[in-house]
This record gives C-alpha cells, structure tokens and sequence, in this order.
C-alpha cells in the first residue's frame, strides 16, 4: 500500500481530480461573476503578511470610508473620493456596483472584503542568490508548482507579494490560463496616469529597492516594455554619481 508506484499513481490521482474541481470552480466562479485571487506569496512570509493587512484588509475599509463620505453625490462623487485611497483604475460604474453590493450599512463586514487563495511557500529557493549566481537551485519550478497549485484551488486570477520575483514571471506562467495581476505594470499604470508629465512629456520617477532588484533592472525592463516610447524613465542610485 506504501510502494512508490502506488504512491505516484495516488498523487496522479488526487492531482486530476483536484485540477477537475478546480476546473469548474474557476467555470462557476466566471458564470456569477465572482473571483478568488490566488496570492503567490511567502517571497517572504512577513511581506506577505503586512500585504494582507495593509494593502487588501486596510485599503478595503478605507475603499468603503471614501465612498461613504460622499455616497448621497452619486458614483462620481465617489470616484473622486477614492481616487484619494485607492490606486485602483476604479470606474464610476464599478464602484457603483461594489456599493450596491455591500452588506455593511453602517460599516464594513467580513462579507464586503475580496475572497483571496493565499498560498505562502517560503520553502521555494531564494531568488536573489540565484539571480546573483551564488546558488545554483533555480526556483522557477518551485513558483510555477505554486501557481498551479493556486489555480488547480479555484483561483480565477493571479497575483504576487515580491517585486524582485517578477524576475522569474515568464517561466512561473508556463502554461497557467488564468490572468495574472502584474505588480509592475499596476504600478507604472498608476504613475502614467496620476503624474504631470515634464515639459517633455516624460515622467522621471526615483526607484529604491533591493540590490538585487536595482542591479538586474526588473522595474527598468518592465518600464521599457510597457513604454516602449520612453514616457517613464527609472532613476535609481545605481544610476547615479556615487550610486
């Protein structure tokens, strides 16, 4: 009962029978308009934390606080309100739809916050010793195997909790049918449209980061292949005297 073989084909098994499910929960899910995010997270476990907390529990309240001041002006009301604590490309129709929905009145539930898939997976292999070259244990697999995971769960999209493990988004996406919520490009899309350009019409915007994320240019090349026109340039202290 314990033989290698019986073990491989029962984790076969398991492994369709969980795709199967998945499957038509991501089907069910799209039927009613509903969406689980499924959350990469681990890269590490305290950036994943603080995420939560700050940047999905805490921005939902205060998602719901703007447009409470100002829910009797109507939806663009609102949206002007929000635009001062979300970074979201909210519309006025959606969040029209997001305050009708609500089941807090007077505040905020459990059932208004967004349904999230959060898995933290510390143990994949760390990212900036193998972009550096001093380990060899490439953790591509380890993210995808991830990935998958989230998505054979139910997860309709994707996202990830580490600017520096974009890095590895080509191979972790291999074959993953589920859109993926790019860091990067969310947050150059807020800066090209919240920022006044220079006289130029280019935005110069000051990067701090890891060494590992400055040295290997992941903001840079997302900026480039973004904005391929050169609208938005990174300034970085590697790019600088003395940096």
């Amino acid at each position: 009962l314990h033989s290698p073989r019986h073990e491989s084909c029962t984790c076969r098994r398991a492994m369709g029978q969980a795709q199967g499910k998945g499957g038509r929960r991501r089907q069910d899910r799209a039927r009613q308009n509903q969406h689980l995010v499924g959350v990469i997270g681990g890269l590490g476990p305290k950036a994943t934390a603080v995420w939560y907390d700050d940047n999905v529990l805490r921005a939902r309240v205060e998602l719901f606080r703007a447009m409470s001041r100002v829910a009797a002006d109507g939806p663009a009301a609102m949206l002007e309100s929000v635009k001062n604590v979300s970074s979201a490309a909210w519309t006025a129709e959606e969040l029209a739809r997001v305050w009708e929905a609500r089941v807090g009145q007077d505040k905020v539930r459990d059932q208004d916050h967004i349904s999230l898939l959060i898995y933290s997976n510390p143990t994949i292999a760390g990212r900036p010793e193998f972009m550096s070259g001093q380990s060899q244990d490439d953790p591509t697999a380890a993210m995808h195997d991830t990935a998958q995971a989230l998505v054979d769960g139910g997860a309709t999209a994707l996202c990830m909790v580490c600017s520096t493990a974009h890095y590895f988004k080509p191979g972790m996406l291999a074959g993953i049918d589920v859109p993926f919520l790019d860091m990067l490009d969310l947050s150059l899309d807020f800066i090209a449209r919240s920022v006044t350009p220079n006289e130029d019409g280019s935005i110069v915007v000051g990067l701090l980061g890891t060494e590992p994320l400055l040295r290997f240019q992941v903001y840079e090349k997302a900026c480039e292949a973004r904005f391929p026109d050169g609208k938005i340039k990174m300034l970085t202290p590697l790019a600088t005297d003395g940096g």
